[in-house]
């Protein structure tokens, strides 16, 4: 018989999933690398750790899960970011796998509400700053000359 508070953790993980899709879509619509399911993913993984790990603590040290979730999810957002002829590409996408984690441990930890408004506001601000950068700022591409120094 499944216990309460796995149906509860079930449940802080499927919000997690919403909240890392909504973020993840839009990247998916730009045809990003990094799209809905690395954020969902991303961001579920992130609430199953921290909701454990508030689970197996008694909520005395849920500090550590959320710690290794940072540190693991940098693996990934590295993973995001390559430098090609010059260029650097993927640091928007590691930045939004990044606060899908964050979001997701958000939703771990049973915030529900801010993890919510947290990736409903991620999602609208990336789409806004991406329509600002095209139309005000002119860029043609998305990747930065890297610095020669």
């Amino acid at each position: 018989m499944v216990e309460f508070s796995e149906l509860v953790i079930f449940g802080r993980v499927a919000v997690a999933a919403l909240c890392g899709g909504v973020i993840g879509l839009h990247f998916e619509l730009e045809a990003r690398p990094a799209g809905l399911r690395t954020h969902a993913l991303a961001a579920m993984g992130a609430a199953l750790f921290c909701a454990v790990g508030l689970e197996m603590s008694h909520g005395s040290d849920a500090v550590r899960a959320v710690q290794g979730v940072t540190a693991r999810i940098d693996f990934i957002g590295t993973t995001a970011v390559l430098q090609r002829s010059g260029h650097v590409t993927g640091v928007t996408n590691a930045a939004s796998i990044w606060m899908s984690a964050a979001i997701g441990c958000a939703a771990g930890n049973g915030n529900w509400l801010l993890a919510l408004a947290v990736s409903v506001f991620v999602a609208a601000l990336s789409a806004l700053t991406l329509r600002v950068e095209r139309r005000w700022l002119r860029k043609t591409h998305r990747s930065k000359p890297v610095d020669e120094g």
